[in-house]
């Protein structure tokens, strides 16, 4: 059954009203006393002093701006949440800025853990200047920001995070993997270095500074890092595999293998680790073996296109060149701003020179002699 506004707005006034007349007439020994005194109406005046009470309160604290209480009530209460929104605006309006931080960084909370992160970011910008040496209202602010796509303010803010709180991994960390993801990786390695020098045998910190130089191209800088991350923490499957990916790419196959035999071993059924081990046994010329990995990694995720540039190169060593041009491929189409395009497309281009060589070819006679037109 839904109820109609006014219907709602009757019964929380009700169960106010039997809660104040409740504490009034228990705990309040003065009007204990006038409701004996009139009797048989001391119940009633109870009810009106009440009322005057509860909607005089409402009406002190959602006075202005064309809102009635009764409306005020609606906006706090539990069948009308999203208009609590409307409240709170009345609210910031009559309240000292000293109350307004702690309010602001609530709300804004509250409606980005709800995911409505444009109603979050009003409130939470309030905070921010309300509250600017309060690293934890920074760092929601600064991710609601990153959420919504504005990269350039949230490095500020994430930098006010770090200055509020310069003993803290999280300014830093958060600040790092945003100059990740604008294209800064060296920055972001930076950064994530100032955080390991607050907690340097965190596990997880150092594998992300793993990963960021193996994005980066320095493959010995993410051996050395994942290696501590796995060492800080030995069921550390993603770390066994970063190392094992790093090894490989600098020629140490044998032991990439053994690394991401035992990151297998801790997560059997991760295609990232399959496709390292795939990659491992190409550097070992096993191809086969190799192919067998990458269409296992295939069936657990078809969407990681990096699977797709190992195979294609694979498939191009063992001269199955139609096969490596479609796995080439369909690596571009996952990986539409992949850093290695120009030399994939350049792969691709060479690929199908030598097919169409290969096809004119075919339609030569063994005498030399052309099949048709003769």
């Amino acid at each position: 059954m839904i109820l109609g506004y006014n219907t709602k707005v009757a019964i929380i006034m009700i169960i106010r009203l039997l809660l104040n007349v409740s504490l009034f007439t228990s705990f309040w020994a003065p009007c204990r006393q006038l409701a004996n005194t009139l009797k048989p109406y001391g119940v009633l005046v109870m009810c009106v002093v009440s009322l005057v009470v509860v909607n005089g309160a409402f009406y002190l604290l959602f006075p202005a701006q064309g809102h009635h209480p009764w409306k005020a009530l609606d906006a706090i209460n539990p069948f009308n949440p999203s208009s609590r929104i409307q409240a709170a605006y009345i609210y910031q309006n009559r309240t000292p800025d000293k109350v307004l931080g702690d309010f602001n960084y609530m709300m804004g909370s509250q409606l980005a853990a709800r995911g409505q992160l444009i109603a979050a970011e009003t409130f939470l910008a309030k905070a921010s200047v309300l509250k600017p040496n309060d690293s934890t209202v920074q760092l929601i602010y600064g991710s609601v920001l990153e959420s919504l796509g504005k990269l350039e303010p949230s490095v500020a803010i994430y930098q006010k995070a770090i200055d509020a709180a310069p003993g803290e991994v999280a300014g830093y960390y958060r600040l790092g993997m945003l100059y990740d993801r604008m294209g800064k990786t060296h920055k972001g390695i930076d950064l994530l270095h100032q955080a390991l020098l607050v907690e340097p045998d965190d596990a997880y910190l150092n594998y992300d500074i793993g990963v960021l130089y193996s994005k980066s191209g320095d493959y010995q800088g993410s051996a050395t890092y994942s290696k501590r991350a796995f060492l800080a923490d030995d069921q550390f499957a993603e770390a066994y595999n970063n190392y094992g990916y790093a090894l490989g790419n600098l020629g140490q196959y044998e032991d990439a293998l053994e690394a991401v035999d035992k990151a297998l071993e801790l997560k059997p059924d991760n295609a990232a680790s399959l496709d390292t081990r795939g990659f491992a046994l190409q550097g070992l010329r096993r191809y086969k073996e190799a192919l067998v990995e990458y269409e296992k990694a295939l069936k657990l995720d078809p969407a990681i296109g990096e699977i797709y540039l190992h195979r294609a190169q694979t498939l191009q060593k063992m001269a199955r060149l139609k096969e490596a041009l479609d796995s080439y491929s369909k690596y571009l189409r996952l990986e539409p701003k992949a850093p290695d395009r120009p030399d994939v497309e350049r792969i691709m281009t060479e690929l199908k020179e030598t097919l169409g060589i290969e096809e004119a070819q075919k339609e030569i006679s063994p005498e030399g002699a052309p099949i048709h037109g003769q």
